[in-house]
Parts: structure tokens; C-alpha cells; sequence
């Protein structure tokens, strides 16, 4: 009884929010949806590993500086080769 009550409250949010998506689509006047050959598909997909590379790189930097600070407590700013074998190390 428990598997039917979810499978069916799910197809109402489904429902639901597919209504939404089409007044949505309505209201900005589009007059169909990508596939994966469209060009804007393929424009989308760049965009989002884009984002992810991204992100990725922001988080390595944030540790880069993080080491950084850390490093100058124990007053060993100065050891570059010390930083990037740590990070490195640490990353992997």
C-alpha cells in the first residue's frame, strides 16, 4: 500500500510540475524543446562542463591558499617545492 501511495504522489508532482513547465513555456514563447543533436543542446553541455571545470579549479585554489595560510604559521612561507608536494599529495 505504501509503494502505491508514493508511486502515485509522485506521478501528481509530476503532473503538476509539468503543467508549470508548460505555462512557462507559453509565456517565453518556446516553440519547442532541444535534442541532443540541437545546437543549442550542445551549447548547454559546454556551458555546464565549463561549470564544472570551474568549480573544480576554484576548489583547488581555495586549498592552494588554505596551504598558504598554514604555512606562514609555521613560518615556512617560503617553501614553494614543500607547497606543491602537499597539495598535490593531498589532492590525490
Amino acid at each position: 500500500m505504501r509503494l502505491e501511495t508514493a508511486r502515485r504522489h509522485a506521478q501528481e508532482t509530476y503532473d503538476k510540475d509539468l503543467v508549470a513547465v508548460q505555462e512557462l513555456e507559453l509565456k517565453l514563447e518556446i516553440p519547442s524543446h532541444w535534442k541532443p543533436g540541437d545546437v543549442e543542446w550542445q551549447n548547454a553541455g559546454r556551458l555546464v562542463a565549463q561549470r564544472k571545470y570551474q568549480r573544480a579549479l576554484d576548489n583547488l585554489e581555495s586549498l592552494v591558499v588554505a596551504r598558504i595560510f598554514e604555512l606562514g604559521k609555521m613560518n615556512r612561507a617560503g617553501t614553494g617545492e614543500f607547497l606543491v608536494t602537499t597539495v598535490l599529495r593531498d589532492y590525490n
